[in-house]
């Protein structure tokens, strides 16, 4: 990815944005049981967070972000697992 990564648009707005998708993912994941449409809501915060990474790129791509946003939202229950394990 093409960051620009001494850009302060970059450090104090995206970043934050990306952590802030990423902890609530993870969040949502952990509390599994108490959530209805699970897996609709973790995949529109992934394409909020795919779009985040699409930010300040030198060519902005809306589908390619929302695509890659979509798989990263489904595939969390998989890389939050992974956390928890290496976490043990």
């Amino acid at each position: 990815m093409a960051y620009y990564g001494d850009n302060t648009i970059v450090k104090l707005v995206v970043f934050p944005i990306i952590s802030f998708f990423l902890v609530i993912l993870f969040h949502l994941e952990l509390e599994r049981k108490n959530i209805k449409y699970l897996s609709i809501i973790q995949m529109l915060i992934g394409m909020l967070l795919g779009l985040a990474l699409q930010i300040k790129r030198e060519n902005f791509m809306l589908l390619e972000g929302l695509i890659f946003g979509g798989i990263w939202g489904l595939t969390t229950p998989f890389w939050v697992k992974l956390l928890v394990i290496l976490k043990k």
